[in-house]
């Protein structure tokens, strides 16, 4: 028969995907069809229905816990960028305030007020101490220690330093 195009398979599924495309784009706001990845001719369609009120329905992301104040802030930590032996720098997020302590590996405490003293991390998260160096520490190495907190929280990092021969 010349003059009619051949029905088969495709030519019948094509006509009822058009068909459901149509119908869902006058029943419905949102329509999507997937294809499937076997070579075959295969769609489906997947249509979504709007909550009362026009919104869809979805999950809203999750929010991390407000603080005391009721303010949303980014979690709490604290790294070592430089530890050397009179030298520590760290790096914490904003607002936290951070103490530091050091261990020769002798067991003995670095005793240098310029390490004691607590600081506060600024808005960019850099803290830093510098203390004098004694003539009495021991050749080696030795651990810092940062502790930092805000609220309830608290992180700590720790980071090796070698203790040089003195001149």
């Amino acid at each position: 028969m010349e003059g009619k195009p051949a029905a088969g398979p495709r030519a019948g599924l094509a006509c009822v995907v058009a068909a459901a495309l149509i119908a869902a784009a006058a029943c419905a706001p949102t329509a999507t069809a997937e294809r499937s990845a076997t070579p075959t001719a295969t769609v489906a369609l997947v249509l979504s229905t709007p909550a009362p009120g026009g919104a869809e329905r979805r999950q809203p992301p999750a929010l991390p816990d407000p603080d005391s104040r009721r303010r949303f802030s980014v979690p709490l930590d604290v790294a070592i960028a430089v530890s050397e032996y009179g030298r520590l720098e760290a790096i914490a997020s904003a607002g936290a305030t951070c103490t530091a302590a050091g261990t020769f590996d002798d067991g003995r405490s670095v005793d240098a007020t310029g390490l004691q003293a607590a600081r506060l991390a600024s808005t960019d998260g850099r803290i830093s101490w510098n203390y004098e160096r004694s003539s009495s520490a021991p050749v080696g190495s030795g651990i810092h220690a940062v502790r930092c907190a805000r609220g309830t929280e608290s992180v700590s990092a720790t980071a090796g330093f070698r203790v040089p021969v003195p001149r």
